[in-house]
């Protein structure tokens, strides 16, 4: 079974609402199509593994670029404590999935945006806990010789924002997760704080989240509402008036204009802190 690229453009996809052009997209669902596709694109084109577009801007691809999407593999399985999940699944849909059976561990991170792959890749957070907290073993295909893998959560190395996965090789096909058994009234209010917590903090326009990671355990917008960069904005990108982490579309921005923005803050950071921010948001595309 063969499967083919399509064009698509990134802001029909991207949670900004924003991006440029991809000229190769392909959506497998399945391990055939995975395989399939390792096997057509591998040899003379550069891959590159995207989930939901929730972190990552896209300025633009060229044609030997194939950006390989992982939100087709759906489906969840549960078996006393242990969730099995497919990559493409979101992570507010496994959270409630978690929450019918009874099973307690992803409230904090129930709000979330992005996919299962996404989250576990970049080990994503909040509200002080992380995917990683979890995780109990990874599936893996590996696009550079087409083999699989299982990896242990302490294989993995998991630290803050990081996982030791190889970026744009390991592309994760399942996860599997460990929770905790409690009483889904409970878990379900302890995610209804959560929710209403970030609806406090978190702005509503359309954005990919944090920009950077923290330095130190402080939030890099801390640095910038210091400095009095919230409100500024280029073109139609504007740091947030409510949270200075994070980077929001207020209408007909573009990707390049993200970028401006986020490269004026690293130096806004950097000459407050002494050291430059490492980006949460992955670029793709352009000369980057």
């Amino acid at each position: 079974m063969s499967i083919k690229s399509v064009t698509v453009s990134a802001a029909e996809i991207s949670t900004l609402g924003s991006g440029g052009m991809i000229q190769k997209a392909v959506f497998p669902k399945n391990m055939t199509e995975l395989v399939s596709l390792q096997r057509t694109y591998s040899v003379s084109n550069r891959l590159y593994i995207a989930g939901g577009l929730s972190n990552t801007l896209v300025l633009g691809t060229g044609e030997r670029d194939v950006v390989i999407f992982s939100d087709g593999f759906k489906g969840i399985r549960v078996r006393d404590d242990i969730v099995s999940v497919l990559a493409g699944e979101k992570m507010t849909h496994v959270a409630e999935v978690a929450r019918i059976c009874g099973l307690s561990g992803l409230e904090d991170l129930c709000a979330i945006p992005g996919t299962i792959g996404g989250a576990v890749s970049g080990n994503a957070g909040c509200m002080d806990s992380s995917i990683s907290d979890v995780v109990e073993s990874v599936k893996l295909f590996h696009l550079d010789d087409g083999q699989t893998e299982i990896l242990s959560a302490e294989e993995i190395a998991f630290r803050y924002r990081y996982s030791n996965l190889r970026k744009n090789v390991d592309f994760i096909t399942e996860v599997s997760l460990r929770l905790i058994a409690d009483d889904s009234a409970k878990i379900a209010a302890r995610m209804s704080k959560v929710r209403n917590k970030r609806k406090e903090t978190i702005p509503l326009q359309r954005s990919l989240g944090s920009v950077f990671k923290r330095i130190e355990g402080v939030s890099c917008g801390y640095y910038l509402d210091v400095a009095g960069y919230k409100g500024k904005n280029v073109g139609g990108m504007q740091v947030s008036e409510k949270h200075a982490g994070i980077i929001v579309n207020t209408g007909g921005g573009t990707p390049e204009e993200y970028l401006e923005l986020m490269t004026d803050c690293e130096k806004i950071i950097q000459k407050t802190v002494g050291k430059k921010p490492e980006r949460e948001v992955i670029v793709l595309g352009g000369d980057l």
